[in-house]
């Protein structure tokens, strides 16, 4: 039978499971050595090496998947990834804004933008309306590629 752990707090704890993806155990990293519990049976080893030549374990360590962003909305042309709620368009700042429920005060811009903080350019997609007042921006944009290739220019030119 291959063991399997899976790392569930880095370098402190993982879960174990047998070949049919059923947890059967643990280890735990301890200040006195590893831990491992099989099957209500505890045992001790001096190294996390040792525990796993004896016990025939394999560590498994896992993947974060990232969210992909997906667009639900869009505010005048622009993309979002919520239901916008009383959208707005902000004649003084040019910016199409929204709320992310009907109740919510707080305003998003929608698009994506170049923000400069403490001198340097980062793209940002919907940031709120009052990032936009306290930093200079660029935007928005209707793309990301549109950003991107907005954004290699300017650090170019502050290169």
């Amino acid at each position: 039978m291959i063991l399997k752990a899976k790392n569930i707090v880095e370098n402190r704890f993982w879960i174990i499971e047998n070949d049919a993806g059923e947890r059967i155990g643990n280890i735990a990293q301890t200040t006195s050595g590893v831990r491992c519990t099989v099957s209500d049976v505890v045992e001790v080893f001096p190294s996390m090496a040792e525990m796993v030549e004896k016990k025939n374990i394999s560590i498994v360590r896992r993947t974060r998947e990232l969210k992909s962003k997906t667009i639900d909305g869009e505010v005048y042309g622009f993309p979002t990834n919520h239901t916008p709620h009383n959208t707005l368009w902000n004649v003084k700042l040019k910016l199409p804004l929204y709320t992310k429920n009907d109740k919510s005060s707080s305003f998003y811009c929608a698009g994506y933008y170049i923000v400069k903080y403490n001198k340097l350019f980062v793209g940002e997609f919907m940031p709120k309306l009052i990032t936009l007042q306290r930093y200079e921006y660029e935007g928005p944009f209707k793309t990301k590629l549109e950003q991107q290739e907005r954004l290699r220019i300017m650090n170019n030119e502050t290169a």
